[in-house]
């Protein structure tokens, strides 16, 4: 018999283009500033229970807001998710508008680089995310069962059920090379460097050599 915590019917989500879903983000981070620039005002609503909400609403809304592009969703969801959550253990109370950007902007942009390799940084870079991304369409996805839930119907510790939780992990971290396309695209434009987000993934034996930062 099935647990019906599996067979629940969710809602469908509402599909903006990626420019309006852009505008819907930078309005949401716009209003976490305030809110945090604020918070010793804010009678109604403590400041654990304040950042509690902000997490639920970063949760929710890519739940339930999407691009019309998959790979746009992975950018959509880690990166306000990780500016917001960066920015509430900021003072965010004592800076300006212009010093919380500058502070954001810090986190996502190396200061210390070779000038005279940027642009081609940032486009090696870019060619690195869509060689993850051709990699999971046409290696990793035909491997992969159709249906994801048919995984259920293993034993945990049977070969098949490894197998597919193995090459799911590697789909997990190839999905991530949309962030790679469109830092490197951003880099190579702007000539800022942006920081990546792995650190020698595939030969990490802890959470801090895998990702760049932790």
């Amino acid at each position: 018999m099935s647990s019906p915590l599996l067979n629940i019917t969710l809602p469908n989500p509402i599909v903006l283009p990626t420019l309006q879903l852009t505008g819907l983000y930078a309005c949401v981070l716009g209003l976490d500033y305030i809110l945090l620039r604020n918070q010793n005002n804010l009678v109604f609503i403590s400041k654990n229970s304040l950042r509690i909400a902000m997490t639920i609403t970063h949760a929710i809304i890519p739940l339930t807001v999407i691009s019309p592009f998959s790979p746009n969703n992975v950018t959509f969801a880690a990166v306000p998710w990780f500016l917001a959550s960066y920015s509430a253990y900021l003072p965010t109370q004592e800076f300006t508008l212009k010093e919380w950007l500058r502070s954001l902007y810090n986190t996502i942009v190396e200061r210390e680089v070779d000038h005279h390799n940027i642009y081609r940084t940032g486009l090696i870079k870019a060619g690195r995310g869509l060689l993850k991304l051709a990699v999971l369409y046409f290696g990793i996805e035909p491997l992969l069962p159709t249906m994801p839930d048919q995984m259920l119907q293993y034993p945990w510790l049977s070969q098949k059920s490894l197998v597919n939780t193995f090459l799911f992990g590697i789909k997990a971290y190839l999905v991530l090379g949309v962030v790679d396309v469109t830092t490197g695209v951003a880099q190579a434009v702007t000539g800022w460097c942006m920081v990546d987000m792995f650190d020698s993934p595939l030969l990490a034996t802890s959470p801090i050599d895998f990702w760049r930062y932790t």
